[in-house]
């Protein structure tokens, strides 16, 4: 466990280090209130989005209380979840920048499952959010 902290910590560190130091140009930068506003306007079905040959499956995001949920969608190629995810507002910052480095090629995906076990979901609702689905 101490290992999976140290590591989240120092890939955290790294990447709001880029940003301090603009090694990242990003036009414009997601907040976790423009996901929920676009949610609770549109609550909607999500598609995983795998960086691999995985087929990606399809879940539900809506907002309750103010926060994200994933839940099971209606479509044939669906995740299974046995509970509603909340998508803590406290984990997006660090789960939004590494979206950001997913997105530009780099693996971010033990970082990411070791820091939640709501990636899968993460990434799907930035995806969406970000392209327009």
């Amino acid at each position: 466990m101490l290992k999976r902290v140290i590591l989240v910590i120092c890939v955290y560190s790294i990447s709001k280090g880029f940003h301090q130091h603009g090694k990242h140009n990003f036009e414009w930068q997601l907040t976790y209130n423009d996901l929920v506003n676009s949610f609770r306007a549109n609550p909607r079905d999500v598609e995983t989005h795998p960086m691999n040959s995985s087929m990606p499956k399809w879940f539900y995001v809506s907002v309750q209380n103010g926060e994200l949920y994933a839940n099971n969608s209606n479509k044939a190629s669906r995740c299974q979840i046995s509970r509603p995810r909340k998508l803590k507002r406290e984990e997006f910052e660090f789960i939004y920048d590494l979206h950001r480095q997913r997105e530009r090629g780099a693996s971010v995906a033990q970082v990411a499952q070791s820091y939640t076990q709501n990636s899968s979901y993460w990434f799907g609702v930035l995806y969406a959010v970000e392209h327009g689905e």
